[in-house]
């Protein structure tokens, strides 16, 4: 019998692969205080005037240890491991609000002892609508589509490859929040149709899963930042609490680009913002960014590896708190997706 991993919807579901995140502990109560991602990070009781595109290069560092019953790596090819982000104005049922899209495409190999197995094209493609900062970022409407294929071990020891094909919708009412879920391929926890969550905003903050990752660009992060909020799991019926909270080891953190240094930490590659390379270092004339550094949880006792993402600080001009880079830990502890910008397109 194989132990089928039940997929997370939470955050990069299916980012290559299904992702588990832990508990952590809070510090010092967050709040939402800034459209930081605005050239007016004062516009937080209004929508303001908004079109940024960022692409992240998706790469992966193998696990030293891991085993050769299974290993996995990326295949390099155009047009794929990318992670692309574009958020703009909107409006849903004629309320102005943010419409944040977002789309990863990659293409994976797996290898079990000789034999390899692939290679598979995954991709997680989401939209969600949303308010202002001063009405939380809440949610309106969202949508997913997701194809993944990730490993699976049975009661052997034995691993396969299964594929997870899926959709769903979430509609973000006053008293109740209404799943429509389906699926063409994979087992799941729950049934196809539609599941209603009554009293999904009980917490103070509450997000949709798509919209995660952009929630820390509205806040003033620091070294102490926690908040804790709620976020509907739909592949697996459960409105969950998360926190996202300051890296306990290294908070805030220099994060340094270089197209031409093989010195270990450093990013090799350059970061475009309308193709202007900014951020530079006069001494050693590389790009250089300080970020404060967060990772997202599950609270409670559920297993697995935090997301870790490094976010500008605010005090940066033309950063706009973006995501500048992200950590993931793959199934079975087999390495790390990191996900880090490459180029930003604003207009107006």
């Amino acid at each position: 019998m194989k132990k089928l991993i039940k997929p997370l919807s939470l955050i990069l579901s299916v980012a290559l692969a299904v992702l588990a995140l832990t508990s952590c502990s809070a510090g010092a109560i967050t709040t939402l205080d800034g459209a930081y991602f605005l050239q007016n990070s004062g516009n937080i009781s209004i929508i303001g005037n908004i079109d940024e595109t960022n692409e992240y290069a998706v790469t992966f560092t193998p696990t030293k240890s891991q085993s050769d019953d299974i290993t996995l790596s990326l295949v390099k090819e155009d047009g794929f491991n990318v992670y692309t982000t574009r958020l703009t104005n909107a409006k849903y049922n004629d309320q102005d609000c943010y419409l944040l899209q977002s789309n990863l495409v990659t293409k994976i190999q797996y290898t079990t002892g000789e034999t390899e197995i692939g290679p598979f094209e995954n991709y997680t493609k989401q939209s969600v609508y949303f308010s202002s900062v001063s009405n939380k970022l809440k949610p309106l409407y969202s949508e997913v589509e997701a194809l993944a294929n990730s490993p699976v071990r049975d009661n052997d020891g034995k691993y396969s490859v299964t594929t997870l094909k899926y959709s769903f919708s979430t509609v973000y009412k006053d008293d109740v929040a209404v799943v429509n879920f389906s699926y063409e391929e994979g087992e799941y926890g729950i049934p196809a149709g539609e599941r209603t969550y009554k009293k999904y905003n009980k917490s103070n903050y509450y997000f949709d899963n798509a919209s995660l990752l952009f929630m820390p660009r509205a806040i003033g992060l620091n070294n102490s930042s926690s908040l804790s909020f709620s976020v509907i799991d739909a592949l697996s019926g459960i409105n969950r609490s998360m926190t996202m909270s300051a890296d306990s080891t290294t908070p805030n953190e220099n994060l340094t680009f270089s197209a031409t240094s093989k010195e270990e930490g450093v990013i090799q590659g350059t970061y475009f913002i309308n193709k202007e390379k900014l951020f530079i270092d006069e001494e050693t004339q590389n790009q250089v960014i300080p970020c404060q550094v967060v990772n997202f949880a599950i609270s409670g006792t559920f297993s697995g590896s935090a997301i870790k993402c490094w976010y500008a600080k605010t005090s940066v001009e033309k950063a706009r708190a973006r995501l500048i880079k992200m950590q993931t830990i793959a199934p079975y502890a087999l390495g790390t997706f990191t996900y880090t910008i490459t180029k930003t397109t604003v207009i107006g």
